[in-house]
């Protein structure tokens, strides 16, 4: 039997794709958070699904999305090694890896998995500079997900001429703080700030703010912030991002994996990485920006300055 694990949205999505694109016999799902519609939506679970049972001898396999919120990933890799049962984990992001994993902590190498599997050439130039391929297999795949998001997108009856929002993805710094997430524990700068920010660039250019939470944040959270936004603004309650790309001017965020969505379906991408944000996850060192086509900036200025051309 085949064990499948999840729970962020970014990883459940790469690796929900790939397991449509390649389907598994006699699989079993373990699933939590934002994971579980995301699977949903892709057909390979039904809308009873509910997280049960844990890993026996009878699993042979087990493939998994990283996560930074919930520790199912690092429960399962554990277990599994006690059961020498296989292991896959599907990276979505770009970072160093071997933290991700709990490096520097003592024994971080004896959760790592036996094949770590990329999605693109970004991230197996890290795999290989942070030395996990002398820990693990490594293997390069397709990213189904921008695939079937590129012929999703396609098919939608898109009106370019109407496109004039502004659409920032809120950035989860708060969750990500709470969550322990290393690059974010020395920063002051947050969501929030970022927010303060773009609504002021709205409001002076004449803009429409559109605003998209993140799966992992509670709409609660952000209503009592909502009296800092001084332009026209609209609160995404759209299901699929690819309804507020098709609204969009422009796409702002913070090193999220849905710029990378906007700027493969087209979209002007923009990642606002201010004081002391910079480059945490190294994304400018690495090449991601560069890679996908993202615009990097600082200040408002440089933004206003894209606005301008557009």
């Amino acid at each position: 039997m085949i064990g499948v694990v999840a729970y962020d949205a970014g990883g459940a999505e790469v690796l929900s794709a790939y397991v449509k694109k390649n389907p598994l016999k006699n699989v079993k799902y373990f699933l939590k958070g934002p994971a579980v519609k995301i699977f949903q939506k892709q057909g390979l679970i039904n809308e009873n699904y509910y997280y049960q049972g844990s890993l026996t001898k009878e699993f042979t396999h087990l493939l998994l999305s990283m996560s930074w919120q919930d520790e199912i990933t690092y429960e399962m890799l554990k277990q599994s090694k006690e059961l020498e049962i296989q292991t896959e984990v599907m990276l979505d992001s770009w970072c160093d890896y071997t933290q991700r994993f709990g490096s520097p902590k003592p024994g971080w190498e004896s959760i790592l998995p036996d094949v770590i599997t990329v999605v693109d050439s970004v991230a197996e130039k890290i795999v290989y500079k942070v030395g996990l391929d002398k820990h693990c297999n490594i293997k390069k795949v397709t990213n189904y997900f921008l695939e079937s998001l590129k012929e999703e997108y396609k098919n939608l009856d898109v009106v370019e001429s109407e496109c004039n929002d502004l659409l920032y993805l809120s950035a989860p710094i708060d969750e990500a703080k709470r969550a322990g997430v290393a690059e974010f524990a020395a920063t002051k700068t947050t969501q929030f700030d970022l927010l303060r920010d773009i609504s002021s660039i709205c409001r002076d250019t004449n803009i429409t703010l559109r605003i998209r939470l993140h799966p992992s944040e509670n709409r609660r959270n952000i209503d009592k912030y909502l009296d800092m936004i001084d332009c026209n603004y609209i609160i995404s309650d759209n299901q699929s991002i690819l309804h507020d790309f098709q609204n969009a001017k422009l796409v702002l965020g913070y090193s999220s994996l849905a710029l990378i969505q906007s700027s493969v379906l087209g979209k002007t991408s923009i990642s606002y990485q201010k004081d002391d944000l910079k480059d945490l996850f190294n994304w400018n060192e690495y090449g991601v920006y560069s890679y996908y086509g993202i615009k990097r900036v600082t200040n408002l200025k440089q933004i206003e300055k894209i606005i301008s051309e557009k």
